[in-house]
């Protein structure tokens, strides 16, 4: 487990460097001396989102929840996603990963309403359960993915 955590760590890293190198001289952050890029994640979870705050905040990109498993699509998608761009926000998309689902189903789904040309940033996977895979059983499952 540690292994697929440090690998997503990583290509996190790589990215979060790539988004703070491009807007460092764009973006003051902090109120003190500090550069920060700062984002979030979004899904159907939070409701109507108030974009006008959250483009007029410190807020430089947006990581939106496309879809989950096989076959569920974020009902707040493509309101989100254009709503993003509206308010100025840098946009890239997520696959809530589902282990036990297979995996060809889980990427048809993400690719059928991820569209590429709305996107800014990588597309990303959200990884938060093993549903009770061993540790190489998983990570085969995800790197498969």
């Amino acid at each position: 487990m540690d292994k697929i955590f440090g690998k997503a760590t990583l290509l996190l890293s790589l990215l979060l460097f790539s988004l703070t190198t491009q807007a460092q001289n764009d973006y003051v952050q902090c109120e003190d001396t500090c550069n920060h890029v700062h984002g979030i994640d979004l899904s159907h979870y939070q409701g109507n989102v108030f974009w006008e705050t959250v483009g007029e905040s410190k807020m430089a990109y947006v990581y939106l929840k496309a879809t989950e498993g096989g076959n569920r699509i974020d009902e707040k998608y493509k309101q989100n996603i254009d709503l993003a761009h509206r308010y100025g926000l840098k946009v890239g998309s997520y696959h809530f990963y589902r282990p036990r689902i297979p995996q060809q189903t889980q990427l048809e789904n993400f690719m059928a309403q991820c569209r590429p040309d709305d996107q800014d940033l990588l597309p990303m996977v959200d990884v938060e359960t093993r549903s009770g895979l061993g540790v190489e059983e998983f990570r085969d499952s995800l790197f498969t993915f």
